[in-house]
């Protein structure tokens, strides 16, 4: 199957073509096989991330070790000004990148409430509301013929 270029400028019959399908759908068979080769089409769910983890991975960035390792390098060197101002700097980073964080975090584990539990698919010729967990041929085809990287 090639790459489809510039979609929205394609006929729909040219576009079908070239993704192996037709008008009328796939068929229950076709289906059934893309389900065996690519797997459901859900989003996974995992644990959420401790906020407190969140926090103190912030400190952990090869930035962030070198701005604490000077810190304490100013306080043992007795130049407590730029000591405390390199603390005040990689406290405030990491308050920043805790915010930016935690809120990636809460969108993502809102995503789901967002999402179609079902969808019309064609299948023989028949348009059915199905599970989109069982739509992933069509949008495996689709999001290949975009050029969209699988992740």
């Amino acid at each position: 199957m090639e790459k489809i270029q510039k979609p929205w400028q394609r006929s729909s019959s040219d576009i079908l073509r070239n993704l192996g399908s037709q008008k009328e759908g796939l068929d229950d068979f076709e289906a059934d096989k893309g389900l065996w080769s690519f797997g459901f089409n859900s989003i996974f769910s995992r644990t959420p991330i401790p906020y407190l983890k969140i926090f103190f991975r912030q400190f952990f960035e090869v930035l962030i070790l070198m701005l604490i390792f000077a810190a304490i390098l100013s306080f043992f060197l007795g130049d407590l000004k730029n000591g405390l101002v390199l603390s005040i700097i990689v406290l405030a980073t990491a308050i920043i990148g805790f915010s930016q964080e935690y809120k990636s975090e809460r969108i993502i584990r809102a995503r789901a409430s967002y999402l179609p539990n079902f969808m019309k698919a064609k299948r023989s010729g028949i348009e059915k509301q199905i599970d989109t967990r069982f739509a992933v041929e069509e949008l495996y085809k689709y999001l290949n013929s975009l050029n969209v990287k699988k992740i």
